[in-house]
């Protein structure tokens, strides 16, 4: 496996990651910031960042290993095709993608997270209640 084939794979299996894992591990892995200070910007307690970075490692380290896999086999079959004589397999290991009909995108529900928290402007301050 060459590098660039590693990087596609983790590449891949970030694409896979729910959006609350990848958010956790973009901002701690990533960004570089400690579990405290990511809660904070995601509004969510420390612990849930941990659990959440937890089952992203997990779920990243098995999608990325079944990617390598799906590439290795594609290498095989490629290589197989080529000794046949037949025909060589697209790089993706695909044939062409077929046309779809768009479909119209559903209207989302809730606003998208926003990485970092706006914190609400302090109470106790005299000048703001005047």
């Amino acid at each position: 496996m060459t590098d660039g084939e590693q990087v596609r794979a983790a590449r891949v299996a970030l694409d896979g990651l729910r959006r609350r894992e990848r958010e956790v591990f973009t901002l701690v892995v990533w960004a570089g910031l400690d579990y405290a200070a990511a809660g904070e910007a995601l509004g969510i307690p420390v612990g849930t960042v941990r659990s959440r970075l937890s089952r992203a490692r997990e779920r990243l380290r098995k999608l990325a290993e079944a990617e390598l896999r799906a590439a290795r086999r594609r290498e095989r079959s490629a290589a197989v095709a080529v000794r046949a004589g037949g025909p060589v397999p697209a790089a993706g290991g695909r044939g062409p993608v077929p046309v779809r009909e768009s479909r119209p995108v559903p209207e989302r529900r809730s606003a998208p997270r926003p990485y970092l928290r706006q914190v609400p402007p302090s109470r106790s301050n005299p000048e703001k209640q005047a």
